[in-house]
């Protein structure tokens, strides 16, 4: 008889951790939205030129479509300021598409091969409070210099950006895009 009741509760302990960890990872493996729509399009979700300097230039990238539902770019140049910047924005069926994107372009933070390690600056104080993965770092590249790169997952948008910095172009420069980038975020994070 106590044996009976050891298996009963056994098994129902087994079904209660189960359907906690269903509905632990059920929004991961939501895909019920369709595409994103205004503000919330890829391209709307861009830095735009008015976030830089006066005789910026802008071109778009390559949009990468391969897993990401929608994707857009932009290549911010600005010559006399010596400003480089890529962001692109991602967007995904579903968040566990997104968040094996950022874990896997994560990683180059990990490489050091053609770099110093890559450290989060102490000019740098802010950090997204709204991202569900968050990772901003600069480095000093053998070929392509001192360089920052922020990587985020919002939900089922993946966000990425490149800066290459100079005197034009400084470490307190990126803090202001990272905000903006928080903040055109935020609404779109469930959609």
């Amino acid at each position: 008889m106590k044996k009976t009741y050891r298996v009963i509760i056994g098994i129902a302990a087994l079904l209660i951790i189960t359907c906690c960890l269903l509905l632990a990872f059920l929004p991961l493996l939501d895909s019920s939205p369709g595409l994103p729509v205004g503000n919330c399009s890829a391209d709307a979700l861009l830095l735009d030129l008015s976030a830089f300097p006066s005789g910026t230039t802008m071109s778009s990238g390559t949009d990468f479509e391969d897993w990401a539902t929608v994707s857009a770019s932009h290549y911010f140049f600005n010559a006399p300021e010596n400003i480089e910047v890529y962001h692109a924005v991602e967007y995904y069926n579903t968040p566990l598409l997104a968040w094996m994107i950022y874990a896997y372009n994560h990683s180059i933070f990990t490489q050091t091969q053609y770099n110093t390690p890559w450290t989060k600056p102490s000019e740098i104080t802010y950090s997204s409070q709204i991202a569900g993965q968050y990772a901003f770092a600069c480095s000093n590249d053998t070929n392509f210099g001192y360089r920052c790169m922020l990587m985020a997952r919002y939900g089922r948008y993946f966000v990425f950006m490149r800066a290459h910095l100079s005197e034009g172009f400084t470490v307190q420069d990126i803090e202001p895009l990272l905000k903006r980038i928080d903040a055109s975020m935020l609404p779109c994070i469930d959609k």
